[in-house]
């Protein structure tokens, strides 16, 4: 396995060349018994190859916390298994919005008529409804949009208005029974 290791993607890295050269002959030992612990980790040649490469890029990175006299293959070894512990949590938390957003995205579906004809009636129905709507007194018109289609409260309508909560409720009840008899006809 080829590892590629850049300096310019490493800002905490000083660009010493004499620090990547003890990076890699203190480390480099080591990379077959990392990426076979990735192996043993993942289940994956192809997962434990990318999860080796980002540990040993972030090894690199951190070099400067390195102990030297330590043990290379255990600062590894951990920083290893700290990335692989990272990524499944990551990959649980984009499974947790992918379920969620498809168990939305499932019950827009099921809400939606399959069906080309029952779509199209909809689609006639939401017109006629429209269509009275535009139909009736502006007064009337006003309250019910910002109530029923806004949803803003009764005092909300009231002061977009400017006129007492009473005339709004006055206007919605007038409006609604108006409404209800355009859609009747």
């Amino acid at each position: 396995m080829q590892v590629i290791l850049s300096m310019s993607a490493t800002p905490t890295t000083p660009n010493d060349p004499a620090a990547r050269r003890l990076f890699e002959r203190t480390c480099a030992p080591h990379f077959e018994a990392v990426r076979s612990q990735a192996r043993a980790l993942t289940g994956n040649d192809a997962a434990a190859d990318d999860l080796t490469q980002d540990c040993l890029v972030r090894a690199f990175r951190h070099w400067h916390t390195f102990t030297p006299g330590t043990s290379a293959r255990a600062w590894l070894y951990t920083i290893l298994r700290n990335v692989f512990y990272s990524q499944c949590r990551a990959h649980a938390r984009r499974t947790e919005v992918h379920a969620a957003h498809r168990a939305e995205v499932e019950a827009l579906g099921s809400a939606r008529d399959p069906n080309p004809a029952q779509a199209y009636e909809g689609l006639e129905e939401a017109q006629r409804v429209r269509e009275a709507l535009e139909n009736l007194p502006e007064a009337y018109r006003e309250a019910v949009k910002l109530a029923d289609l806004e949803g803003y409260s009764y005092r909300e309508t009231a002061d977009a208005l400017g006129c007492p909560i009473g005339s709004v409720m006055s206007r919605l009840y007038r409006g609604r029974r108006k409404l209800a008899e355009l859609l009747a006809a």
